[in-house]
């Protein structure tokens, strides 16, 4: 008798096993669609964002800007990070009419490289000099 009882309980575990996966298959299936369409929807704005942009770039603009971050890149490559930036700052001062930053900056490392127990004395005298070379 137990045999007989047993087995509808087990074809209702089984059927309702198959609805529980059934439905869930549904569930997946809409919000795979539900996912693609609205990555449909973000690439159709991304296109419209993008061709937005092209039509109202300046690509002359763009152009010397992109030659001028490849001549950066290539002096980096060059001259080192540090002595990109000391020419980088030199440049700047001699655009800007300043006195030159690489003398100052010769100096400064100078004093570092002999730093020793007389290092605030060398330290007042750069400031000193630093205040000497201002226009």
């Amino acid at each position: 008798m137990e045999k007989d009882t047993q087995k509808p309980r087990d074809s209702e575990k089984t059927t309702d096993m198959l609805t529980a996966y059934s439905k869930s298959l549904e569930i997946w299936q809409k919000s795979f669609s539900e996912m693609q369409e609205a990555a449909t929807k973000a690439f159709k704005l991304y296109l419209k964002g993008f061709e937005q942009a092209m039509s109202q770039s300046n690509f002359d603009d763009m152009k010397k800007y992109n030659e001028l971050w490849q001549n950066i890149s290539k002096q980096f490559e060059q001259y080192g990070p540090y002595y990109w930036s000391v020419k980088a700052w030199d440049d700047i001062w001699k655009e800007s009419g300043f006195v030159s930053f690489g003398a100052f900056t010769d100096y400064w490392q100078s004093v570092w490289k002999n730093f020793a127990k007389n290092a605030e004395t060398m330290s007042q005298e750069a400031f000193k000099q630093l205040g000497k070379q201002k226009p």
